[in-house]
């Protein structure tokens, strides 16, 4: 596991090499003070509400997992801790780029509570889905779209670099308005107004 400064980027690794951020991790990136200059979450999720409900039946230890974390299940007076612990209630509070990757169709819905609350909030967010890869990817085409793209957006975040590849043109023209979202909230956090 390293922690790096603004100049560089936050990076979990697995022993396979694969960039990971598993619930701690994205706990922090949406408690912490500090801010990262770019991140990447590839296939993981973490303890908050909405994948709370998603995985319940399917696997009920992730339940278990999740209330641990969070104090206690989800309702009545429980959700009080919730609110405060679960990072999903609190992604407000982020203030880095972030490149979410769901490596199949079902591990989308983890992903997705992160992607929709970003948006929403104006925050710059990426969604990558590959469709019919494993956890940790192993096909080429599925590691290349992986590796290289977190190549490109840290080279892009934290470098201000573009790949000329004409094949990447739709990415960085997404990428720049990502930037002007970033530019536009600062580098402080935001409290999500309600129109």
């Amino acid at each position: 596991m390293a922690w790096h400064t603004e100049q560089s980027v936050i990076k979990f690794s697995s022993e396979s090499g694969e960039c990971v951020l598993d619930p701690e991790a994205r706990a922090t990136e949406a408690h912490s003070e500090y801010r990262f200059a770019a991140a990447t979450l590839a296939d993981s999720t973490d303890h908050s509400y909405f994948t709370y409900l998603a995985i319940l039946n399917s696997l009920p230890s992730f339940g278990a997992d999740a209330e641990g974390t969070n104090g206690r299940p989800p309702f009545g007076e429980g959700l009080t801790s919730w609110l405060e612990n679960a990072a999903g209630f609190n992604l407000y509070k982020v203030k880095t780029p972030v490149r979410l990757e769901a490596h199949s169709r079902g591990s989308l819905l983890g992903e997705w509570e992160w992607f929709a609350s970003l948006w929403r909030l104006s925050k710059p967010v990426e969604l990558v889905l590959i469709p019919d890869a494993t956890h940790v990817p192993v096909k080429p085409w599925e590691r290349m779209v992986s590796q290289q793209g977190d190549v490109d957006w840290f080279c892009f975040w934290l470098k201000g670099e573009e790949d000329s590849d004409p094949a990447k043109a739709g990415q960085y023209t997404r990428w720049r308005e990502l930037r002007k979202l970033q530019q536009e909230n600062g580098t402080t956090a935001i409290t999500p107004s309600v129109n």
